[in-house]
């Protein structure tokens, strides 16, 4: 019974979204270059990093790739990709290369800004591209291992294996970056083949091991310069070396202050007067300035989304993270949501996991919590005492059937003498002691003749 109950309450540890995404706390002086927080999490998650790499090999890329990306890749000196090298049992640095190239390629970002008085929110969302054949296993891993570093100048979220972070917040400023690879496709969020994404995976692989660098890379070397101030909106004081075009999200203290630049130093996408409430949302996909409702049709989507849920009397942090919980913003393969508030006093970086919902044509409209999680304790405690009450009703209709049957019989032959099983044992306890007693009187009598 025991045993029955410690495996009930084991089951019943099931885990339920949303969930805080767990933290990397840095103690001092742990998290003081890209490098300390890129280790800390490779070493923790070596084994998860080692399975998704072995999976790669085998299942996603050919061998015809990795022989044509040796011999750029494999005597590379990337600091990033020793490491990865060191660390992961059955790595190399071309599988650093691959690895990083795949998971960023693989993706899509939405952000969304909102201003407010105390300063602008800032969301960010990460999506696995449903595309992907491995969609649903780049989902769990990116769930399973995301972790919300925090420091005392810092809050970040990143992955494993990324030398960087996706979205950061220093002091009250906030800062993300969304990547484009995909911008001849025409499909948000997709790829136009197979082909074109390993061509883009491969390209982007090269690129990297010949000395381009990982916006995410360079938007954490910039917060560990130990500025605090946003960069220009042409980008002059941020440095960048990528292959693909590529958008910062700023976001500061200041009543309505933010930006969305992009990575050939044009500013992307202009803002209300600084005297005014605004909101955007970004995705990957370029905002067409002329024609809006020809943009990305989760960028009209989104933002009508927000203009029904923010306005000016109600311009809170949760509010605002209400808003991002909602379709196309998160969907079935999201694996976690983040968010700043204006003044920094708050952060929200939370695992998802939702339902999607479609409509007569399959197409998702909308994405939704899915069920609590079965509490197998509950259920198997309920049915031990189904069991038990059963038993036990069971057992008193036998009884009393015999019961009744011993009454009647009784009745019928009263000169008998007819005992219930209880007064049955009494009886058969007291014979039996009283013949033990005249066993030892008899013993102890012969023994004594004999003398």
């Amino acid at each position: 019974m025991l045993l029955i109950l410690a495996l009930a309450l084991a089951l019943g540890r099931a885990e339920s979204f949303p969930a805080d995404m767990p933290t990397l706390r840095c103690v001092p002086g742990g998290c003081s270059s890209v490098a300390d927080v890129y280790v800390s999490l490779l070493e923790r998650f070596a084994h998860q990093v080692d399975e998704l790499v072995h999976t790669l090999k085998t299942e996603v890329f050919s061998p015809e790739l990795y022989h044509s990306l040796s011999a750029e890749l494999e005597t590379s000196t990337d600091k990033y990709a020793l490491f990865f090298e060191q660390i992961i049992p059955s790595a190399s640095r071309v599988d650093y290369f691959l690895y990083n190239a795949f998971l960023n390629v693989v993706t899509d970002t939405i952000v969304s800004m909102a201003s407010s008085a105390i300063g602008t929110n800032l969301g960010y969302s990460l999506t696995v591209k449903e595309s992907v054949a491995s969609s649903d296993m780049i989902y769990k891993f990116l769930r399973t291992t995301a972790r919300h570093v925090t420091s005392n100048t810092f809050d970040a979220v990143t992955f494993p294996g990324l030398p960087g972070f996706l979205i950061a917040r220093q002091a009250a400023h906030g800062y993300s970056i969304t990547t484009l690879h995909d911008q001849e496709s025409g499909i948000p969020g997709s790829f136009s083949s197979e082909i074109v994404l390993h061509n883009t995976i491969k390209e982007l692989a090269l690129s990297l091991g010949s000395g381009s660098v990982l916006p995410q890379t360079s938007l954490a070397e910039y917060l560990f310069s130990n500025s605090s101030q946003l960069p220009s909106i042409f980008m002059t004081d941020f440095s960048y070396r990528y292959r693909y075009p590529f958008m910062i999200a700023f976001t500061g203290s200041s009543q309505y202050e933010g930006r969305l630049v992009f990575s050939n130093g044009t500013a992307h996408r202009s803002l209300r007067g600084a005297s005014h409430d605004w909101h955007l949302v970004q995705t990957a996909q370029p905002y067409n300035t002329t024609h809006p409702l020809r943009s990305d049709f989760r960028i009209t989507q989104l933002e009508s989304a927000q203009e029904t849920s923010l306005s000016p009397t109600d311009s809170s942090f949760s509010s605002f993270y209400n808003t991002l919980r909602t379709f196309p913003f998160r969907t079935a393969l999201t694996p976690f949501l983040v968010a700043f508030s204006g003044n920094g006093a708050y952060t929200k970086a939370v695992l998802q996991s939702c339902v999607s919902i479609k409509d007569a044509t399959k197409q998702t409209v909308a994405c939704a919590d899915p069920p609590p999680p079965t509490n197998w304790a509950s259920v198997i405690f309920s049915l031990i005492m189904i069991a038990v009450v059963i038993f036990l009703w069971v057992y008193g209709i036998r009884n009393a059937s015999y019961v009744a049957k011993l009454d009647e019989y009784r009745m019928k032959h009263p000169e008998k003498t007819v005992l219930d099983p209880y007064e049955q044992r009494q009886l058969d306890r007291k014979l039996a002691y009283e013949k033990l007693q005249k066993e030892i009187e008899h013993f102890v009598s012969t023994k004594s003749a004999t003398k």
